[in-house]
C-alpha cells in the first residue's frame, strides 16, 4: 500500500480540462458531493474526476498513507458574507425611524 500511494494512480482533472493521473501527494482536490464548489472552481484547481466513485474508493482515500495527502475543497472553502450596498442610509428610512423613536 505505501508503494502504491506514491504512484500517480488518480485520475486528475486539470483546470484546463485535460486528464491526467496523479499520485496522492500532488496538487488536487477531491470534489464535493454537493458539486457547489467545484461548479464554481474547476477552471481553477485540479479536481479528482467525477468518473471516480468515490464509494468504491473510500476505503483507499482513508487508507494512512493516502489519508493526510488528500485534500476537500469544501473543507478549505471559507465562505464570507460583503455588503454591496451603499453605507448611507435611505433618507426614508432615517424619517420614519425619527418618527417612530419620537412617538
Amino acid at each position: 500500500m505505501r508503494k502504491l500511494s506514491d504512484d500517480s494512480i488518480f485520475p486528475v482533472k486539470s483546470p484546463s480540462q485535460e486528464s491526467i493521473l496523479s499520485a496522492c501527494n500532488d496538487h488536487f482536490y477531491i470534489f464535493d458531493l454537493s458539486g457547489k464548489c467545484q461548479s464554481v472552481f474547476s477552471f481553477d484547481v485540479p479536481f479528482l474526476s467525477e468518473s471516480v466513485r468515490l464509494h468504491f474508493i473510500k476505503p483507499l482515500l482513508e487508507a494512512h498513507f493516502f489519508k493526510s495527502h488528500l485534500k476537500y475543497l469544501e473543507r478549505e472553502v471559507k465562505q464570507e458574507s460583503s455588503i454591496q450596498r451603499s453605507s448611507q442610509l435611505d433618507i426614508n428610512i432615517r424619517d420614519s425611524k425619527a418618527e417612530f423613536v419620537a412617538r
